[in-house]
């Protein structure tokens, strides 16, 4: 299989003199796509190439640092999950990449996450753990879902989960 990557001029950093042929096209640069070219790299004889349209590589994980009305700096993760120390492959990874001292511990005091909405930070109910409500009073009482959004949560809680493949997903196949 072979890839003709081609530059575009609002990517300054990706210059190709002339088409090329790779073994593999990672498409995004992304943790999948930059995990993906660092194993090829490290177990495989084969080229690749490693396509992304952003600016900046990372995909939606990006750290930022805010600054709120009392002057005081925070970091701000955004993305998927960020990091997750619980995830051992994750931190292998870190590890084996040399960045474990780059890693900052969640202060226990400021354990938890808040989600943006309605131009305003709003703290997760207690009992939710990683996206998923373990406590339900909490979880209901919370401002983050709207009314008719815990309404279809309860119809469909209790109903069977259909599997699907990423291939009948995308095509809606059953």
């Amino acid at each position: 299989m072979a890839c003709f990557p081609f530059a575009k001029a609002k990517n300054p950093w990706l210059h190709f003199s002339m088409p090329q042929i790779f073994d593999v096209c990672i498409v995004g640069g992304g943790i999948t796509g930059l995990a993906a070219a660092y194993y090829l790299q490290k177990k495989s004889p084969l080229s690749y190439v490693l396509l992304e349209s952003a600016p900046r590589f990372g995909g939606k994980i990006q750290t930022d640092v805010l600054e709120n009305s009392s002057g005081e700096q925070f970091l701000l993760e955004k993305g998927p999950d960020s990091f997750l120390s619980q995830k051992p492959w994750a931190l292998a990874l870190v590890k084996e990449l040399g960045l474990e001292s780059e890693l900052i511990a969640t202060a226990p005091s400021s354990r938890g996450f808040c989600i943006w909405r309605n131009n305003r930070a709003n703290p997760m109910p207690e009992g939710v753990l990683t996206m998923v409500p373990t406590q339900m009073w909490p979880f209901l009482r919370s401002p983050l879902i709207s009314p008719l959004g815990k309404l279809r949560m309860g119809l469909a809680a209790g109903q069977p989960v259909q599997l699907q493949t990423v291939h009948q997903f995308a095509v809606g196949a059953n």
